[in-house]
């Protein structure tokens, strides 16, 4: 017992924006339950889960890992937790990983409009305007919906 430091023993706090890996405590109708460290848990309420399918929301267990953003709280509640946002988070740093490294990164077309492709890149939306697509793109202007291009970060 005497290995202890103050810093093992001593509650964790949180800031807001922080990224935290927890386990699932449980899952409830409103939401999930999940532990952030010394006997704390949050909430991940649904409408911060928009990101994670509903088959894996069903899939989800008591002591599953979980990666999870601290939205905020007051002292004394249960901390308000985003799975959204932790994983927006991440999105942008492997975007940034891939710009860092100068690689093509794949995006999944989800609409457009007359100047451009609106895209979906690791999660985040994008656009991508006419004149940035090569004619061997294999994205056809009036077929773009459902294809995928490839682009520069």
């Amino acid at each position: 017992m005497s290995d202890l430091t103050e810093e093992d023993i001593s509650p964790r706090t949180y800031t807001p924006g922080e990224i935290v890996e927890g386990q699932v405590v449980r899952v409830d109708p409103d939401g999930i339950v999940v532990g952030v460290g010394l006997k704390m848990e949050g909430m991940v309420p649904l409408d911060e889960m928009r990101m994670l399918s509903l088959e894996d929301q069903m899939m989800l267990e008591p002591g599953q890992a979980i990666a999870v953003a601290i939205v905020g709280g007051r002292a004394g509640d249960m901390p308000m937790l985003s799975y959204d946002q932790a994983q927006e988070v991440r999105s942008w740093q492997a975007l940034q990983q891939h710009l860092d490294e100068n690689t093509v990164v794949t995006a999944l077309v989800t609409g457009q409009n007359r100047g451009g492709l609106e895209v979906d890149c690791l999660g985040i939306r994008g656009f991508v305007p006419f004149s940035h697509l090569a004619p061997t793109s294999g994205v056809d202007r009036d077929e773009g919906l459902a294809s995928r291009v490839k682009q520069r970060s």
